[in-house]
């Protein structure tokens, strides 16, 4: 055996509180996420987009100014960049009010809590769509009697690729009417396999 010196034995107790400490921090982190993890999880897809952009004036100087000025801004979904067919909102669109500083104005389009229209638009009917945005600038503080202008070119909506992704099932696709390596959704409570040598087995 050998005797360890008040030294080595303070450098043992600092070692030995140092992994308490850590196992503590573990348990703790690790009782966190099992908590908190089932407390916040998500509940859905939230139907809202971001959208952002910068406005300028016609000599090209950034709006808004360095604190910041509320404008008036309206927002539609067209099938084309220019003219075309306006997709939602089925009625003149609701007016936002966003604030613009040094030109960039951040805004979720289907936010109904900030002003805006409900995002009740089926992305599903049409995968080229553009954003459509009107602004004004306000009129005494208010929106109210506001002129708006629409920007130009609008900018067409894109996907990144887990949000591709989603549209399938673990990489198949849902049909009514399932062929090949398609997944089989209801019909009128009718289950339909269009296959040439459609079967279920066991």
């Amino acid at each position: 055996m050998k005797l360890l010196s008040r030294k080595n034995l303070s450098q043992l107790f600092s070692r030995i509180r140092s992994t308490r400490v850590h196992v503590f921090a573990v348990v703790v982190l690790t009782i966190g996420i099992l908590i908190f993890g089932q407390v916040f999880a998500a509940t859905g897809v939230p139907k809202v987009i971001n959208f952002q952009g910068r406005l300028l004036d016609s000599s090209n100087n950034l709006l808004g100014g360095t604190s910041g000025t509320n404008y008036c801004f309206k927002f539609s979904l067209y099938d084309a960049s220019t003219g075309g067919a306006k997709l939602w909102p089925a009625s003149t669109p609701s007016t936002m009010t966003l604030p613009v500083r040094e030109g960039v104005f951040d805004a979720n389009i289907g936010d109904t809590s900030a002003g805006g229209d409900t995002l009740d638009y089926n992305f599903q009917d049409n995968d080229s769509v553009f954003v459509d945005v009107q602004v004004g600038a306000q009129v005494s503080g208010s929106c109210s009697g506001a002129t708006f202008e629409t920007l130009t070119p609008r900018q067409r909506l894109v996907s990144s690729g887990y949000a591709i992704n989603s549209a399938t099932v673990g990489g198949f696709t849902p049909a009514q009417s399932a062929s090949g390596n398609q997944i089989p959704v209801l019909t009128s409570d009718a289950l339909v396999l269009s296959g040439a040598s459609a079967a279920i087995e066991s």
